[in-house]
């Protein structure tokens, strides 16, 4: 298994400290969680702590993950930035000469608008470099900001002006907004559905959407997308508890839809690993 989406931190970092848990959201955490529950490989940014931290620390933030995986071979490192940051650019080129493979891009968290025109030069960067990029979507109530900066909608218009960019739709749109998401997703080769954090989603809705309303595009159709168009994350560790009951909340998708074998192989890992492989 190859899991996307999860945000990891130093020891005693202030999340932890916060909740007075020193190993909260830690890279040695996770690594047993993983250990434990047999997930061979997984995407990993750093935490970005929007209470104390600015775009200006988030070179010091990938430098922290640069070293700290040198011992964490099946650790996939992505950059934490802010595309419409002066240095954004510039750091995206660095981080992905020293083999980082994406950028996890949150709009409410930098205040950033997902079609912001200082967004341009990092989207053509981005795709020049070959790199992924993560953007959440669906409203973030702990940090409010007006939907329409980041409604999966406007990623439409980033993936139209840049083709070739590779972009996982994360939350895919949450409760709110999935009906959007997966327009983008269908409409745009290079744009896929990232399914982290969706054990909040009902069942119903989800059957709905995947079983439903899309079968024609994800399932069983003329264009079968779901083989290579989903990604599972698990968005540690904002998922508790931070154990082995986390990726059983999160892996009950799997149980609901009533997947084939080769699909669950695709969205477990197998969509993730050629999508990162794409030059």
């Amino acid at each position: 298994m190859f899991i996307n989406h999860n945000h990891v931190a130093p020891v005693n970092n202030a999340w932890g400290i916060r909740r007075g848990d020193p190993m909260f959201s830690t890279v040695e955490r996770f690594v047993e969680i993983l250990d434990r529950v047999g997930v061979e490989r997984a995407v990993v940014f750093p935490l970005y702590d929007h209470h104390i931290m600015t775009p200006s620390d988030c070179r010091e933030l990938n430098d922290w993950l640069s070293n700290k995986l040198k011992d964490y071979d099946h650790l996939v490192p992505f950059m934490t930035l802010d595309p419409k940051h002066s240095d954004a650019v510039p750091l995206a080129k660095e981080f992905a000469a020293k083999g980082f493979k994406g950028v996890k891009y949150h709009p409410p968290v930098f205040e950033t608008p997902i079609n912001d025109p200082k967004n341009e030069r990092f989207y053509s960067a981005c795709e020049a470099l070959g790199l992924t990029i993560l953007i959440h979507t669906g409203a973030h109530v702990s940090t409010p900001w007006p939907l329409r900066f980041y409604n999966p909608l406007l990623i439409d218009e980033v993936a139209m002006n840049h083709p070739g960019l590779k972009i996982i739709i994360e939350h895919l749109g949450g409760f709110d907004f999935i009906h959007e998401a997966v327009a983008v997703v269908k409409n745009n080769p290079k744009c896929f559905a990232g399914l982290t954090s969706f054990s909040g989603i009902p069942a119903g809705m989800l059957n709905h959407v995947f079983t439903t309303k899309c079968a024609g595009a994800f399932l069983n159709g003329s264009r079968p997308l779901l083989k290579d168009k989903l990604i599972f994350g698990t968005d540690f560790p904002n998922r508790e508890p931070q154990t082995e009951e986390m990726f059983e909340h999160e892996l009950c998708l799997s149980k609901e839809l009533n997947l084939s074998q080769a699909d669950l192989d695709n969205i477990f890992g197998g969509t993730l690993q050629r999508l990162l492989e794409e030059e």
